[in-house]
C-alpha cells in the first residue's frame, strides 16, 4: 500500500476521534451536524485517495487536487465548534467568510497554476503515477508556498480553538484545579517547529506528501488526550442536572411564570462534618446574592472564575456549591437567570422596539445562537414566538 494510502486512513481516524470529541462534549442537534459532517468528509478525503490510486483521476486529471478543500474545511468545522461551545458567534459578513477563502483561495491557487503553467499531459502522467514520487520541482515548491499560507491560518485558528476548549472545559470541572493541559499548547509549538523540518526535507525529497504526515503525526494525539478527558471525567460529558439527585437541596421555580427562584429544602443527608453545612450554604446564599440583586448576570464575559473573584472564593467552590445546591452546571445556573431576565424584557411593551439580539445582549448571552438554545430549552419556544404570543 502507498505511503500516501496509509497516511490517508489515518487522517480518517483523526476525523472519527474529532467525532467522539463532538459527541462526547455536547449532545445537542447542532453538535451531531458538526459529528456527521467532519467523519463525512473525511470519508469523502479517503474516497477520493481511492480514486486516486485507482487512477480514476486519469479522465480528469485537474481535478486531481481536490480534497485541497475537503481537508481544509475540517478544520473549519472545528474552528467553528470551538467557538459554539463557548457561546461565541461565528459572525455574519467577512467575519465569517474569510474562513471559507483560505481554503477556496488555496484550491484556486494550485489548480490555476496546474491549469496555467503545467502541461496536460504532466498532469495525465501524475494521475498515472499517482502515489509515486514524480520529478516536478517547480510545482512542489508552488504547493509548499501555498501550504504555508493555510498553515499559518489554521496554526492561528487551532491555537485559538484550543484555548476557548479549554477555558471552556475548566468550568465544567468541579475542581478547575484538576485540569492541566498546558501540554497541547506546547504541542503546536512543536508543530510549527516540525513544519519548518519538513518543510526541509521536501525541498531535498521533493515529496510534499510529508506535510501530510506533519498533520497526522501532531493532531492525532491532542485529540486522543481530549477523548481521554471526556472519558475520564464524566462531569464534562454529561451535565449534573441529567445525573441522579443526590443532592440535599434544588432551585425550583416558584409560581407558573418561573419569575422567582426559591431554594427548597430536602431531607438533609448525613454529613461528614456538622461545622461545614452552614458554611455551604452561606457560599450558596452569597452566590444568590449576587445574580439577584447585584445581576451579575448580565456580564457577558462572566464565568465561575470571575464570579469567585467577586466573592472573595476559590472558583471551584463556587462549582462545587452551584453543583450541590442547585443540580446544574455553572452556565445552566446562569443561563437560567438570564432567560428569566429576557423573558420579563420581551415581554415589556416599553421594550418592544428593541431587538432580540439587543436583548439577549443585554441580558449577557454573547451571542444570538446562544440565547435561541438556552431560551428554548428553558421554555420550549423561541424568543420570537414567545414575545408574538406573550404580547398578544
Amino acid at each position: 500500500m502507498p505511503t500516501i494510502e496509509v497516511l490517508n486512513i489515518a487522517l480518517v481516524i483523526q476525523g472519527i476521534l474529532m467525532s467522539f470529541f463532538f459527541l462526547g462534549m455536547k449532545g445537542a442537534r447542532w453538535s451531531n451536524a458538526y459529528l456527521f459532517a467532519v467523519f463525512g468528509l473525511q470519508s469523502a478525503n479517503f474516497g477520493l485517495s481511492l480514486l486516486k490510486s485507482n487512477h480514476i483521476f486519469v479522465h480528469a486529471p485537474y481535478l486531481l487536487d481536490l480534497n485541497l478543500v475537503t481537508i481544509p474545511v475540517v478544520r473549519i468545522l472545528v474552528y467553528f465548534y470551538a467557538l459554539r461551545l463557548v457561546g461565541k458567534p461565528v459572525g455574519y459578513g467577512w467575519r465569517m467568510w474569510v474562513h471559507w477563502l483560505i481554503p477556496l483561495t488555496y484550491f484556486l491557487l494550485f489548480t490555476g497554476y496546474d491549469l496555467l503553467v503545467t502541461p496536460p499531459e504532466s498532469m495525465l502522467e501524475m494521475a498515472q503515477q499517482y502515489g509515486r514520487p514524480v520529478q516536478r520541482v517547480n510545482r512542489y515548491l508552488f504547493f509548499n508556498i501555498s501550504y504555508l499560507f493555510v498553515f499559518i491560518g489554521y496554526t492561528t485558528a487551532s491555537i485559538f480553538q484550543l484555548h476557548v476548549y479549554l477555558k471552556a472545559a475548566r468550568d465544567y470541572f468541579s475542581d478547575a484545579r484538576r485540569f492541566h493541559a498546558k501540554w497541547v499548547y506546547d504541542l503546536l509549538w512543536i508543530k510549527l517547529v516540525a513544519f519548518l523540518v519538513f518543510l526541509s526535507l521536501i525541498a531535498v525529497l521533493q515529496r510534499p506528501v510529508l506535510m501530510q504526515i506533519n498533520t497526522a503525526i501532531f493532531m492525532i494525539p491532542a485529540i486522543l488526550y481530549v477523548m481521554w478527558r471526556n472519558i475520564t471525567k464524566p462531569i464534562m460529558v454529561m451535565p449534573l442536572s441529567l445525573a441522579p439527585q443526590t443532592l440535599s437541596s434544588e432551585i425550583r421555580n416558584n409560581g407558573s411564570d418561573g419569575s422567582a427562584l426559591e431554594v427548597a429544602s430536602e431531607p438533609i443527608t448525613s454529613q461528614s462534618s456538622e461545622t461545614r453545612q452552614p458554611s455551604r450554604e452561606a457560599e450558596f446564599v452569597r452566590i444568590l446574592k449576587a445574580l439577584e440583586t447585584e445581576e451579575v448576570f448580565r456580564d457577558v464575559d462572566l464565568t465561575v472564575s470571575k464570579l469567585a473573584d467577586k466573592l472573595g472564593l476559590k472558583a471551584y467552590v463556587v462549582s462545587q456549591a452551584i453543583n450541590r445546591e442547585a443540580g446544574k452546571s455553572f452556565f445552566e445556573f446562569i443561563n437560567h437567570y438570564r432567560v428569566e431576565a429576557a423573558k420579563v424584557q420581551l415581554l415589556e411593551p416599553s421594550m418592544q422596539y428593541l431587538s432580540i439580539e439587543a436583548i439577549a445582549e443585554a441580558c449577557g448571552f454573547s451571542s444570538r445562537t446562544a440565547f435561541y438554545e438556552a431560551f428554548k430549552r428553558h421554555t420550549g419556544l423561541t424568543p420570537a414566538r414567545f414575545r408574538r404570543e406573550g404580547v398578544a
